[in-house]
Formats: C-alpha cells, sequence, structure tokens
C-alpha cells in the first residue's frame, strides 16, 4: 500500500502518517531494518531512501532484482541517467550500486520494459514515478 502511495506523489516524501507509524514501530521494535528490491522502477529514489535510513538510524539494504530480467538494473540497456544521479549516489554512500547499473546489459531490456508497461490501459502519466523514464516509455 505504501509503495502505491510512494509512486502516486511521485517520490519518497512519506505521508506523515506513515512516517509517525514508523517512527512509533521503530521505538516499540528490538531492531528494524528497510529491505527494497531494487529495480529499474525503483533505482532513482535509492538515495533517497539511504538518506531517509541514515536520519532515522535504520539500515536500508537494497536486494538488486534479477528477474524479470527485463527490470534488473544490472541488465539496464538503456541511458544510465534514466536510473539516477551518479552524484546523488556517490553522497548516499552508493557507489559500488551505481556501478552494478548496465554491467551486463541485456539488448531489448528496455524495450522490453516499455511494452510491458504499456500494457496498463489504467497508467496515468498525471505524476510520473520517473520522468526520464517516463519519457522513455512513452516515446517522447
Amino acid at each position: 500500500m505504501l509503495l502505491i502511495q510512494i509512486i502516486k506523489v511521485g517520490s519518497f516524501d512519506l505521508l506523515d502518517r506513515e512516517k509517525n507509524n514508523f517512527i512509533r514501530f521503530k521505538d516499540i521494535a528490538d531492531y528494524i531494518e528497510i529491505q527494497c528490491t531494487l529495480s529499474v522502477l525503483t533505482a532513482r529514489h535509492l538515495p533517497e531512501l539511504m538518506l531517509y535510513g541514515k536520519t532515522h538510524n535504520t539500515t536500508v539494504t537494497p536486494v538488486p532484482l534479477q528477474d524479470p530480467w527485463y527490470m534488473s538494473p544490472a541488465k539496464w540497456d538503456g541511458d544510465i541517467e534514466v536510473l539516477g544521479s551518479q552524484k546523488e549516489y556517490e553522497q548516499a554512500g552508493l557507489l559500488k550500486t551505481w556501478e552494478l547499473y548496465g554491467s551486463e546489459p541485456e539488448s531489448g531490456s528496455s524495450q522490453t520494459l516499455k511494452y510491458y508497461i504499456n500494457q496498463f490501459t489504467n497508467r496515468s502519466r498525471e505524476t510520473p514515478f520517473n520522468p526520464a523514464l517516463d519519457q522513455l516509455i512513452s516515446g517522447e
């Protein structure tokens, strides 16, 4: 549910309710860790999520997606800058993660992703989750 809200607002600027729930849970839990699946759809927001974790003294563990292949950051065959900013990755201490992107490019991954996403007939472009990726998918 939270991921849907994040996609709707277009960033990890969590709503106050979710922020408060996270902080309250953190106060009563012995250990809390944020684990996220890292795909070409979520890559742009990883530095922001890492900084959020750092601010709240919480470990963030990104796990790179392998399957489906066309969403794997390592297999991305498109422009790497679509996935984020190298500078933001460096500032968040994620240079090794940045170097993973496109490290094993598989021809057709960006076009297959475009085809897959365009299958959703109710997809709204009012608040794109990643403007650069949205532009690629829309063919503009």
